[in-house]
Parts: structure tokens; sequence; C-alpha cells
């Protein structure tokens, strides 16, 4: 008795290369999707991470400030131009009239600085940073007020009366 196994029937080959296909078309689905996500989370990761970096050289600079400088000497200088520039009651400083001490609490330069009018009160702000993250400090008579705390993006804290230093991230309190 010769057994043979019974021909395959033509049709059962393309069934299986469909399957074959549609797996393969998966695959490749979710090898991109986890690919792409993959990346954002590393750049995310990275990203809050520079963050970071950027926020505690900002914060050292606002305590190597309070280490090292004088308020009432800083004041002094920011009623002076506050005085210069009393007609117009805004107007920006150039970095050259900017005292060395302030200009070098960070690793950046200062990016604006300028003499502002805000209802009655008018203070001198100086701002660092740039892109998505600022840091500033804000000067002006012992009678000069900002609201402290976290308020509109900004955690402020009151260095001196007057005398405020304040940061784009309300993540983290300021120590």
């Amino acid at each position: 008795m010769n057994e043979e196994p019974p021909p395959t029937s033509g049709a059962q080959k393309p069934k299986n290369l469909l399957l074959w296909i549609v797996a393969l078309i998966i695959l490749i689905f979710v090898t991109f999707v986890t690919y792409k996500v993959g990346t954002y989370v590393w750049l995310f990761h990275n990203a809050m991470i520079a963050a970071d970096q950027v926020l505690n050289e900002a914060d050292g600079g606002f305590k190597k400030a309070r280490e090292t400088i004088n308020p009432e000497q800083l004041r002094a200088w920011a009623l002076q131009e506050i005085q210069k520039h009393s007609v117009t009651n805004e107007a920006n400083i150039p970095n050259s009239e900017i005292p060395s001490y302030i200009q070098k609490l960070f690793l950046e330069p200062v990016e604006d600085a300028g003499v502002y009018k805000y209802a009655d009160e008018t203070n001198v702000t100086i701002c660092w940073g740039g892109g998505f993250f600022h840091w500033k400090i804000d000067i002006g008579p012992t009678n000069f007020t900002e609201t402290t705390g976290v308020t509109n993006d900004f955690t402020t804290v009151e260095w001196v009366p007057g005398i405020y230093y304040s940061r784009e991230d309300t993540r983290h309190p300021f120590k």
C-alpha cells in the first residue's frame, strides 16, 4: 500500500501569507510606536534634568547675592537709576551701567534690565535667562512690595523689604 499525503490545496498558502503580512505590519507598527514613545520619554527626561540644572543655577546665584551683596548698596544704585529716568519712569539700563557684583552672580549675562513703573511704584528689574525660563531681581524703595509665594507661574521671595527674587518655576519651592 502506497500512502502519500493528500495534496495540499492552493488556497491554504495565500491565507498563511496574508496572516504573515498582517503580523509583520503589526510588528512594524508596534516597533515604530515604541521607538517614538521612547524617544519622547528620553527627550522629556533630559529636558527636565536641564531645567533643574538652570533652576539650581538661578537659585544658587540668588543665594550668592544674599551672601556677598549688601542689599542697601544695591538699593542705592537702583534708586539712582530710578532718579535718572524719573521723567519717563521706564527705560532700559545698559549692561555697562549694571554693577559688576550683579553681573557676576550667574554664568549667563543679564538679559534685560530696566526701570519700570507699576501703579504708583517704580522699581528696577534685572532679568536673566531666556527661552522658557527666566529669573529676576526687583529692587525698589523699602515700601515697594510684590506678592510673595507662587503667582502666575513665578515663585517670588523677599530678600529684604523692597527687594525681591523671582523665578519661573512653581514646582519647587525656594529654599
